[in-house]
């Protein structure tokens, strides 16, 4: 039996940490995050000892602001505001809301209390940007605009125009215009509109 006195000092083991003792299986849970704060509270939660925490991206590009024009690839997250995150440990919530200062707002729950989520959803999870990059592919592949295709101009002097395109070279797409005497007429192909998309 231990005997304390006034004043003593008492280590609380696992005082202050968001995860426990050990679970008998892994358990996955959604956490909700503030705007933007996706990938710093991955960050945060590896950290703590939470090493596996994902949410689902893709490559997007912007421009840079300063020099030559140019795009660079970044990541951003497909589901905004949501974590995946999986537990070996028992998560002790109220630290784990507390330390994560403002990044991690909450935990997607069922009458109060944390809801588990499946390994099996969270394998599908891990499917969706490949999917989505999928049909992604093929709604631009469907909008591209080819030699013999129906389009309409929907920027420049000649807007408003339909034509029929009869090649295209280096993003420049040809045509032939009746209006100007059957000359070969020259447009971006980004200034033009393929009919029936």
């Amino acid at each position: 039996m231990m005997h304390y006195r006034i004043g003593q000092t008492i280590p609380l083991d696992g005082h202050g940490k968001i995860i426990g003792q050990p679970l008998d299986r892994p358990e996955w849970y959604i956490f909700t995050t503030a705007p933007q704060m996706e990938l710093p509270s991955i960050a945060w939660l590896a950290r703590n000892g939470v090493e596996d925490a994902w949410c689902p991206t893709e490559t997007r590009f912007r421009k840079v602001p300063r020099g030559r024009r140019k795009k660079v690839p970044y990541e951003a997250p497909i589901a905004p505001g949501y974590l995946f995150v999986r537990f070996d440990r028992i998560p002790v919530w109220h630290i784990l809301r507390e330390r994560s200062k403002g990044k991690i707002t909450g935990v997607v729950s069922r009458d109060g209390m944390p809801m588990e989520i499946s390994e099996d959803a969270i394998s599908q999870m891990k499917h969706v940007p490949a999917r989505i990059a999928a049909l992604k592919k093929r709604e631009q592949e469907r909008r591209r605009i080819r030699p013999g295709d129906r389009a309409d101009i929907v920027d420049g002097p000649l807007e408003g125009w339909s034509v029929e395109v009869s090649r295209i070279h280096a993003g420049i797409a040809y045509f032939v215009a009746p209006l100007l005497g059957e000359r070969e007429v020259a447009v971006e192909a980004s200034k033009l509109r393929k009919i029936g998309c």
